[in-house]
């Protein structure tokens, strides 16, 4: 699997990274893993990380799939909220 940044090609730039493992972290605000998406046989499979902070939120370890159209989905993580558990 490559990557490259999304924009990097509007800058101009198309080189890419290669990704021996088939998959990526995103990391947080607080180093925590805040996504891992990984790649295979055609298949991307997104995971939530552990919980961890973005601009000061603590996140909720469970997804929030919503579509958007017919080809896009938007996948978010809510706030963690202690007393709901």
């Amino acid at each position: 699997m490559k990557i490259r940044d999304a924009y990097s090609s509007i800058n101009g730039e198309f080189g890419t990274v290669t990704m021996p493992s088939g998959g990526i972290e995103v990391i947080s605000d607080d180093g925590r893993t805040m996504y891992t998406i990984d790649l295979k046989d055609g298949i991307l499979r997104i995971a939530a990380g552990e919980l961890c902070k973005i601009d000061g939120l603590l996140l909720d370890t469970s997804l929030v799939i919503t579509p958007h159209s017919c080809n896009v989905v938007m996948i978010s993580r809510p706030i963690y909220d202690k007393a709901a558990k």
